[in-house]
């Protein structure tokens, strides 16, 4: 096993603010599955029914702040990884974009690939919205080990009213459980009476989001990682990954990967451009109730 010898920065960070650590907390192999259950520790329960997920990657850190193990668990998000275990375990989540919590790995001995480095964020899993802004605030300190850190405020400008909320009740594409338009909808109500203006609408090229997200990931991400999870993981992370393919096999052109890159950019744009008028969007983060222990498998 290869031990760090230093702090990466989120645990830097925590640590210089006075963090007291526990533990850490459990993980699918290679942190690639929705399932939190591994060949070494065995399986995360999830504390409100133990035969559904407590999710993945961070099912560990979700599970444990549920149950009160500890104020602030640490997570990481490349495909939901924060935000699967929070929805799972009725925890808050926070997925943070680019830059803004810094990230650096001392014992890495390869090179990541671009949709890893484009993608892949750190963030909190707390109890409430008042622990996550606190926990945010620490983790987002800056190191100079991550380059692409952004020194970017944490509270900035208040935006001109009336403030503008999008629900987005259903998700096109595919099957959206009613237990989650209902739920988005509630919210749509909360925010109403509190003042808010709310609007019933899909964000920018959401079918198109999904898609580029499967291009990138399996014709980039899992380009390296794919052979080494066949290599050294147990039977059934090795499953679940042949799961993943069969549904999404990579692109056969490599071109496909470096335009679902640009798409990707100017879908940037296209949000961006929709959050200059909608201060938040509220949308199911999975479209199903949370699924049944092993289902990829």
């Amino acid at each position: 096993p290869i031990f760090a010898a230093e702090d990466a920065p989120v645990v830097a960070n925590l640590r210089s603010a006075g963090a007291i650590f526990i533990g850490r907390t459990n993980a699918p192999a290679f942190s690639m599955r929705a399932f939190t259950d591994n060949a070494l520790h065995g399986r995360t329960y999830n504390p409100l029914d133990k035969g559904v997920t407590p999710g993945g990657s961070s099912g560990g850190a979700g599970a444990a702040v549920a149950t009160g193990m500890g104020a602030i668990a640490h997570g990481n998000d490349i495909g939901g990884s924060v935000r699967i275990p929070a929805y799972c375990n009725g925890v808050v989540g926070l997925r943070v974009g680019l830059g803004r919590v810094p990230a650096f790995n001392p014992t890495a001995t390869s090179p990541r690939p671009i949709g890893s480095l484009l993608m892949a964020t750190q963030g909190p899993h707390v109890r409430t919205v008042r622990d996550a802004r606190l926990a945010l605030s620490v983790m987002a300190k800056s190191d100079p080990r991550d380059t692409r850190w952004v020194d970017a405020p944490l509270v900035g400008p208040a935006p001109p009213r009336p403030l503008k909320v999008a629900i987005a009740p259903v998700i096109p594409g595919g099957f959206t459980h009613p237990t989650q338009s209902e739920a988005v909808r509630r919210a749509g109500r909360h925010l109403a009476a509190a003042g808010y203006v709310v609007e019933e609408m899909l964000p920018p090229d959401i079918e198109e989001v999904v898609g580029i997200w499967y291009t990138i990931g399996m014709g980039d991400v899992f380009r390296t990682l794919g052979p080494t999870i066949e290599k050294y993981a147990e039977p059934n992370a090795i499953t679940s990954l042949r799961h993943w393919f069969a549904i999404t096999p990579p692109p056969n052109d490599p071109t496909a990967v470096l335009d679902a890159y640009a798409r990707r950019d100017l879908c940037l744009f296209h949000w961006q451009e929709f959050f200059q008028r909608h201060v938040a969007v509220v949308m199911p983060t999975l479209c199903d109730l949370p699924p049944p222990v092993d289902q990829d498998l």
